[in-house]
């Protein structure tokens, strides 16, 4: 280990490795990380249509969880007129839904190292579809607390 890799955090892959010396910069080779591979299932191998898709899936499953926490806080105020809750109520309720994205993600992360992100995906897009229609239908400070 020379001085200069001391300079860098644990677990930095060096993508230039110098082949004369370090101070040579003409003669350098790149290294690939990740490596390629001939695996057709291997993301970097994908056709530009399905890197879109896949990218454009994860964009829109990022957003519909962002905007089943968020979107709600505009309409706090008829909320208030057509079921009676407080502000207090719906400050609650907005918390207890920053905490469950907050806590449940990372509790998430072992399922789908373990299982694949594809189950993980799926479960929790059903869990979203079903509190959201739990959300349509609220009635009680209960119910809206549930979601």
């Amino acid at each position: 280990m020379t001085d200069t890799d001391r300079d860098w955090p644990p677990g930095t892959i060096r993508l230039q490795t110098l082949l004369k010396s370090e101070t040579n910069s003409t003669e350098t080779e790149i290294i690939l990380q990740p490596r390629p591979s001939d695996d057709p299932n291997d993301p970097l191998n994908w056709p530009k249509y399905q890197k879109v898709i896949n990218f454009s899936l994860a964009c829109f499953y990022a957003m519909m969880v962002f905007a089943f926490v968020n979107a709600t806080s505009p309409t706090w105020g008829p909320l208030a007129d057509e079921l009676g809750f407080s502000n207090v109520t719906l400050t609650n309720t907005y918390a207890i839904g920053c905490a469950t994205l907050a806590l449940g993600a990372p509790m998430l992360i072992p399922f789908a190292l373990k299982y694949g992100s594809r189950p993980v995906y799926v479960f929790s897009s059903i869990a979203q579809f079903g509190i959201s229609i739990w959300a349509a239908k609220t009635q009680t400070a209960a119910d809206w607390w549930g979601v």
